[in-house]
């Protein structure tokens, strides 16, 4: 910090990665602040990392584009090597996603970054450059909104020596497309592949590629297909989902064969989008009018002749909001397996009874089956206090249910606990118990009407219609 190299002078440390150390640092004589690459030392010896370096350089200084950092030079000074770019005052995707910020962007704006992402590609591959790390750390968005991409350190030059050892990988794992991954070789498309993992993760801030090691990432690239997007964000587009779904093709043949296509798609789907706001039947105002004003008259002279007093009711969405529940698989207290399936067919119709009200927000029984998938407990029946916990907390769900089920005949009993997520304490419990005879459906049916009271719905939501769980679903519990 404080030294000068050449006529740069080093202001501070931005950022570290595996092909070199960045400063912010201000150039003296042109009087204005970049950012300067610098070649780890202990590479400096490296027969491949120097070469590589400086192919960063001229791969980078070729292109002129408003999405693509500029590179001003490459110089050495002093036994250092460092390139000097333009610095960019702004954040990251990869920031962006973590700081949630990302979570408030509509479909427009991250249909803009989309595109300028891929026009920064469509550039450097016209140029016959494959850039090879295509991430959301790559990818920078500047104050003003405008993408730059980052970083051509594993940039490959048509025609240039190879310089990457037969049987490894360069890029960062998640990102890699199937052929990458593999160790073959690569061309644009397995930037276009990358681009379609950074798309998926801007839209739902998740990987769509995931493991607990490497191995099991690259079987996930090479074998799995992605989670839909509607998984994770109800308001994504149905010409937005296939967009995503082509570019992470496994099969070369299928996948977006130039950066332009995919342009062409985005600014096709932007176009529909605007279209469809924009675009609004032309009407004569008369025949609405009218009728309005009628209305309003009626209104008017019923406040006066009938006045009544105005209960201010919060809105169906704020009360849902607050009365999120994830409904945890019940407990088989006789039959741990479950192989009758009884405490997972009570879970899901208690789910699907719930449902029905406008007041409540009930996690889904596949949205459910998902977390537990991602926290590694996929299938698990038995869910303890801790997982459960984990699971609603991820499903965004302020109360959680527990229960279990004791099935001995002829009587069959259910017994739950409701418990705020956040302190863990136990708001309220139930203990329902079914006579002779008496069917699932009718438990459930009793369970749900005690429920709705334990979470303090208003009067409003008491008052709405409840039908039975047999007639939104069957009557037979065989199916």
């Amino acid at each position: 910090m404080g030294r000068t190299i050449s006529h740069y002078k080093i202001l501070e440390k931005l950022g570290e990665g595996g092909m070199g150390v960045v400063y912010k640092a201000q150039d003296t004589k042109l009087d204005r602040i970049v950012a300067l690459k610098f070649l780890p030392k202990h590479l400096l010896c490296d027969e491949e990392a120097k070469p590589r370096f400086v192919h960063e350089a001229k791969a980078a200084s070729s292109l002129n584009h408003p999405n693509i950092t500029t590179i001003h030079e490459i110089e050495e000074v002093e036994d250092e090597c460092f390139i000097c770019m333009e610095y960019i005052e702004g954040k990251s995707l990869k920031q962006l996603i973590k700081e949630r910020e990302i979570e408030g962007w509509d479909m427009g704006k991250i249909i803009d970054v989309s595109i300028q992402i891929a026009g920064g590609l469509s550039k450097a591959h016209q140029k016959s450059i494959v850039h090879r790390d295509i991430k959301s750390d790559n990818i920078m968005l500047t104050n003003e909104g405008l993408v730059k991409i980052m970083d051509f350190g594993l940039a490959k030059l048509k025609g240039v020596t190879k310089l990457t050892k037969t049987g490894t990988t360069l890029g960062t794992m998640q990102y890699m497309s199937p052929e990458q991954a593999q160790g073959m070789e690569v061309d644009q498309r397995s930037d276009i592949f990358s681009f379609g993992v950074v798309l998926y993760e801007i839209i739902t801030g998740q990987l769509p590629f995931k493991g607990e090691h490497e191995a099991a990432v690259i079987y996930s690239i090479v074998n799995e297909t992605p989670e839909p997007l509607a998984r994770y964000k109800a308001s994504v587009p149905e010409g937005l989902q296939r967009i995503v779904d082509k570019a992470l093709q496994k099969d070369l043949s299928t996948r977006y064969q130039s950066a332009a296509e995919v342009i062409a798609d985005l600014k096709g789907l932007q176009k529909e989008m605007t279209a469809g706001v924009l675009a609004k039947p032309k009407k004569k105002l008369l025949p609405f009018i009218v009728p309005a004003a009628i209305v309003f008259v009626v209104l008017l002279l019923f406040l006066i002749l009938k006045p009544f007093k105005f209960e201010m009711v919060p809105e169906k969405e704020a009360i849902a909001k607050e009365n999120t529940l994830a409904i945890m698989y019940f407990e088989n207290m006789v039959d741990k397996e479950d192989t009758e399936r009884l405490g997972e067919i009570v879970t899901n119709l208690l789910i699907t009874d719930l449902s029905e009200s406008e007041y409540m927000r009930v996690v889904s029984s596949q949205r459910l089956y998902d977390i537990l998938k991602l926290l590694g407990r996929e299938g698990q029946k038995k869910i303890d206090r801790g997982v459960a916990t984990q699971v609603a907390t991820k499903a965004g769900a302020k109360w959680m249910l527990l229960g279990n089920i004791l099935q001995v005949e002829p009587r069959t009993v259910i017994t739950t606990q409701l418990v705020d997520v956040e302190s863990g304490q136990v708001q309220a419990s139930q203990r329902i118990a079914g006579e002779k005879k008496e069917e699932v459906f009718s438990l459930v049916d009793k369970l749900t009407v005690e429920i709705k009271k334990d979470l303090s719905l208003p009067t409003v939501a008491q008052r709405e219609p409840d039908p039975s769980v047999a007639d939104v679903t069957t009557h037979s519990p065989e199916a």
